[in-house]
This record gives C-alpha cells, structure tokens and sequence, in this order.
C-alpha cells in the first residue's frame, strides 16, 4: 500500500499563496530596484506593450540578447552618483536602467546614442550572485592554513562562478581582510566588498595588483 501524501499545514499554504501575490512579487522587485540604483531614478511606466518599457526593450534587443523569461524594473537615470558604485563612473543623467532581478544582472542603455553602456551584476550583499565571473587570487595572511579553504568555500557560495586562478600564503600577517582590484579605486572590488562586508583598498606595498581582477587577503579578522 502507498503511503499518503502529507499534507502542507493550512498555516503554511497561507503563507505560500502569500509570497506568490502578485503585489509581493511587484513591491520584490521595487525593493531590488532601489537598492541597485538608490532611490534616485525615476521609474517608467510599464503597464502597456505600448509602454517606455517596450520601446526600450525593442531598441536594447538590437544590440544585445535580453532574457525572454523575466520583465525587468525599467528606470531613468537622474543623479548617477547614487547608482552602485560599479555603474556611477559610467552612467550618465538620461541613461535607461533595466533591472533584472531574476538573473541579477543590469543593463544600462543610452538612447542619445542608442548604445549600450554597461552590463553589470546585481551586487547586493548577502545574496548568491551567479553573474560575478571575473578572476580571483586568494591569499592567506590570517596566520592560520586552514582559512585559505574556509574563505574560499565562503566565496564561492555568493559568488558561484568566479574564476580562482590563484592562492598562496601571503608574505606577511594582515590584520584585516581585505579585497582589491587591478586599478587603483576599482569600484567592482568596493561593491564585493560591501558583499562580504570586508574591506576594499589598493595592493598592499609588495604585493602584485595583477595576480587576478580581483585579488582578496585573508585578514587575522577571519573567522
């Protein structure tokens, strides 16, 4: 005799149907939103296939393959600077903004010049980021050998498809953890390290800022 299916407590049936409300989904993606650009753009009007939305979306489709299973958070630029760090030094006042939480990513377009602009992973900390796929180094300056596997477990589970190309003991003991890029104020490595909530600067004297895109020391601070 098979066994009879158990039933989902009438509780947590509410509470599904709940998070499956189309308002939850809606106010979801807002919040999305306005983490990535700071509550500083204007969003456009999406309601209709004769929307902005659609006609940004016709004219970005020309340049670039969009995903066809999501309806991304359309935006204008109005203030760059409150963009994530990643997308102020490119954006600009007019710009269009689509945001697709769904495969974390956001697309800027210039419809002055009807290109685009930038491509970018969501970077919101505490949330697995499958779009980050840059190189990485890794060096232990904790003091202890076996951070060097923890921190790297750690990365990979927000960050899943990163490219480690390179790990080592680093020359020295380094209070605190820390992650830099290949330039000097590299906004990618600041918004990594708002991510993890570790530290973001520039190599440290002796060590090489070309071992990977990113480079992360692992501080005497890991735990």
């Amino acid at each position: 005799m098979s066994a009879l299916p158990i039933s989902q407590s009438p509780t947590k049936n509410r509470f599904l149907r709940f998070l499956r409300h189309p308002l939850i989904i809606v106010i979801g993606t807002i919040i999305v939103t306005l983490l990535v650009v700071g509550g500083i753009l204007r969003l456009k009007e999406r309601s209709t296939p004769s929307s902005q939305l659609q006609q940004v979306l016709i004219a970005v489709n020309k340049v670039i393959y969009l995903p066809r299973d999501e309806t991304p958070a359309l935006a204008v630029v109005t203030d760059p600077t409150k963009l994530q760090s990643s997308l102020a030094s490119v954006a600009k006042k007019g710009d269009d903004v689509l945001i697709y939480q769904k495969h974390s990513q956001v697309i800027v377009y210039r419809p002055s010049i009807g290109k685009i602009v930038v491509v970018e992973p969501i970077l919101i900390g505490g949330e697995p980021n499958p779009n980050l796929t840059v190189t990485v180094a890794v060096l232990n300056g904790s003091g202890n050998p076996n951070n060097t596997q923890t921190f790297i477990l750690a990365l990979y589970k927000m960050y899943p498809n990163l490219n480690l190309v390179y790990k080592d003991t680093a020359p020295r003991l380094f209070p605190s953890t820390l992650v830099y890029g290949a330039t000097t104020g590299d906004s990618l490595a600041a918004e990594v390290a708002k991510g993890l909530n570790i530290q973001a600067g520039q190599a440290p004297l002796g060590l090489s800022n070309n071992l990977a895109t990113l480079t992360f020391i692992i501080g005497q601070d890991y735990k």
